[in-house]
């Protein structure tokens, strides 16, 4: 019903991946074309940060556009309570250990910190490799609508049949947030699955 009415949903996932869409009823088949958030329970608060701050926003700019403001004042801006954003960086033991259990093809490394010549900072680093030059761009291609709604893009490059993917959060100094996590394993899934099906399927 909220889909059929244009509301917004966030779909969250909890322990799983997404279902395929072939797998739900059509009324509820759009799911799975939203961003999911990725939550774990051994991380709960830090993962449901974003999800929460997002719905914050949500709720905020809903209300802003029912306020009127008196007739004979300037139209001022609606208060908004601080956003926990940008997000916290994860300690250096934590990404230790969320990488080995969890994006075990993950490197940690470093990187350029963009603008700063001689500067460095940290990153998630994986290289794909593909069957072909043109599936390792239409595989590009899938993974930019995921990012773009995110709204976290990857320092990212494809050299013939391999992309070359850094993640890291510019906003908290060029280190590791939860949201390079989330980018992280829906590229991880998004690969396999793209490899089991092929380009032409997933397009």
């Amino acid at each position: 019903m909220s889909l059929h009415r244009g509301k917004i949903v966030i779909p969250i996932i909890f322990g799983e991946e997404m279902i395929p869409a072939e797998a739900l009823p059509e009324s509820i088949a759009t799911l799975v074309e939203k961003q999911a958030a990725f939550v774990r329970e051994a991380y709960l608060e830090r993962d449901l940060e974003p999800v929460l701050s997002e719905v914050q926003r949500l709720l905020m700019d809903s209300s802003s556009a029912h306020v009127t403001p008196p007739t004979n004042s300037k139209r001022l801006p609606y208060p908004r309570p601080p956003m926990k954003y940008p997000p916290a960086p994860i300690s250096e033991e934590e990404l230790e250990l969320v990488v080995t259990e969890e994006l075990p093809k993950w490197d940690i490394a470093k990187g350029p910190v963009i603008g700063k010549p001689g500067l460095t900072g940290v990153e998630l680093h994986r290289d794909l490799v593909f069957n072909r030059f043109k599936d390792a761009i239409t595989f590009m291609s899938i993974v930019a609508d995921f990012v773009d709604k995110a709204n976290h893009h990857p320092r990212w490059e494809n050299i013939y049949k391999t992309v070359s993917i850094h993640l890291t959060t510019w906003d908290i100094q060029h280190r590791i947030s939860n949201l390079d996590l989330m980018v992280a394993y829906y590229i991880d899934k998004s690969y396999e699955e793209f490899l089991k099906r092929g380009s032409d399927e997933m397009r």
